[in-house]
């Protein structure tokens, strides 16, 4: 058995990484309950309207522009380029990673979990079909999951200068296009809310294992005193995974 720590800062952090998850599940189930009703719900038409008729501009165009990298033909393509990238620069263990999430993402275009069609030009609700809407939204699941995947392999496998900008660009765009699904009349606001919350609470225990960011990634380092920590790989002691240092 691990041996506590008795660091108060420890162990708060390791009750937060136990509590998150199922904080976030239950979130995601209420929303989701909130979504099955016979119609928008409390508040959903007015923001929807708001947010159509007074978005900018070039808010509206960086959305256009976005928003065809996330289609079922271009989302392959895409997170096929960032999972080479993944490989090449931080191993096949940080790849596996993002590959689970990459499967996550898939389940979107299996089928909805709840059947709601997109607003029209004047807030109304219509007849659902497949393609017409869903719940959740297909495009901020594959936003926020995957570049918020990324993100956390690397604050683990890269500097933290590097790590910091990325988590900037996930968050600049994943709430560009969590907007925009809306202000497009793509979809309602609880369809792009869901995604920001099972995502999280699904690669949160995976991308926290030890064995998933101990395996060695040296690609790039002249020798081992020149990696980064988290690219020199530990043996463990027999029968346990390697640890990092």
């Amino acid at each position: 058995m691990r041996a506590m720590s008795g660091n108060p800062v420890v162990e708060r952090r390791r009750w937060m990484g136990c509590a998150a998850p199922v904080v976030l599940i239950v979130v995601s189930v209420a929303l989701t309950l909130a979504a099955r009703g016979e119609g928008p719900f409390a508040g959903e038409r007015g923001l929807t309207m708001w947010m159509h008729r007074n978005t900018p501009g070039p808010v509206d165009a960086l959305g256009g522009l976005l928003n065809p990298l996330v289609t079922d033909l271009t989302a392959p393509l895409v997170f096929g380029v960032i999972g080479l990238l993944v490989w090449w620069r931080w191993g096949r263990y940080a790849a596996t990673v993002l590959g689970l999430a990459g499967a996550f993402t898939a389940l979107t275009r299996i089928g909805d979990l709840v059947e709601r069609p997109r607003p029209t030009a004047t807030g109304a609700w219509t007849d659902y079909h497949y393609g017409n809407g869903g719940y959740p939204s297909g495009h901020v699941v594959f936003t926020v999951l995957v570049l918020g995947t990324v993100v956390v392999l690397a604050r683990r496998h890269s500097s933290p200068l590097v790590a910091r900008r990325l988590a900037v660009v996930t968050v600049i765009l994943s709430a560009l296009t969590t907007w925009t699904r809306i202000s497009s009349l793509a979809h309602w606001p609880l369809d792009v809310v869901w995604p920001w919350h099972p995502p999280p609470s699904a690669g949160w225990p995976t991308s926290s294992r030890d064995w998933i960011h101990s395996a060695p990634a040296t690609r790039g380092c002249a020798s081992s005193s020149a990696c980064l920590p988290s690219q020199r790989w530990k043996p463990a002691p027999a029968g346990r995974w390697p640890t990092l240092p």
